[in-house]
């Protein structure tokens, strides 16, 4: 794991991180762990639970998160409300963790049009 130090805005990028290779305290490793574990266990994808098994006949832990973006470009009034909203483009990504040594990240990019409708 590694920890993000900072971020800011960039050039012709929605986000620039600036990260360091530093690992994450083993407390907060534990805590994605069994965050990413239990939304497989009682969400949605419990028909993952015991659908991979080790080398040994072992059901493998199976952990994920999935989220989605509909980025937009919203104007703004004085007033604080939004005056116009289009979309931009749209994202989705998956986290996933298979026993202790299968991890990742996913993600699908869209831009438009094939985004969505102005």
């Amino acid at each position: 794991m590694t920890q993000v130090l900072d971020a800011e805005s960039a050039e012709w990028t929605p986000c620039l991180l600036l990260c360091q290779n530093q690992p994450a305290p083993t407390a907060a490793k534990a805590a994605v762990a069994q965050a990413l574990l239990g939304v497989v266990k009682h969400g949605t994808a419990n028909g993952l639970v015991g659908a991979y098994i080790d080398a040994n006949g072992a059901p493998m832990d199976v952990g994920g998160k999935t989220g989605t973006g509909d980025n937009r470009l919203e104007t703004f009034a004085s007033g604080g409300w939004v005056t116009s909203s289009r979309p931009v483009d749209r994202t989705a990504t998956l986290v996933f963790s298979l026993g202790d040594r299968f991890y990742g990240a996913v993600t699908a990019y869209v831009a438009r049009p094939a985004s969505g409708p102005l």
